[in-house]
């Protein structure tokens, strides 16, 4: 990258750049816990509300994935600096495969526990 000294547009840029992804995890983030939020209230409505046996099955599981959710959401609107760890890169969703295999095994669990206790 033109990170010298002498190039003040460059490293401007480099700056935009950074905060525009910044704002993208934040944002991301928020859309994500928000899609599952509705999710889980689907699930508790049918399977707790309603008590719709095979929507029962994978409340636990589902509540699993939300809190982790939920708390990606919060690492990126609060703490700035671990969002940038490639550890934390799951969680965020920064990574292009590493956020889909979170979604993916998600998702499995999800559909496993609901075709097995399908009434």
């Amino acid at each position: 990258m033109a990170t010298e000294v002498g190039d003040p547009g460059a490293v401007a840029f480099e700056r935009a750049l950074a905060e525009e992804r910044r704002l993208n995890v934040r944002r991301l983030g928020l859309l994500r816990f928000m899609a599952v939020s509705v999710f889980f209230a689907l699930f508790l409505l049918l399977g707790g509300a309603l008590r719709i046996a095979y929507w029962q099955a994978p409340i636990p599981v589902f509540a699993g994935y939300w809190v982790v959710v939920g708390l990606s959401a919060w690492i990126a609107r609060r703490v700035e600096r671990l969002t940038s760890y490639a550890a934390l890169e799951l969680l965020t969703g920064r990574g292009k495969r590493s956020s889909w295999m979170l979604y993916l095994l998600a998702v499995l669990f999800l559909m496993r526990f609901f075709f097995l206790h399908r009434g």
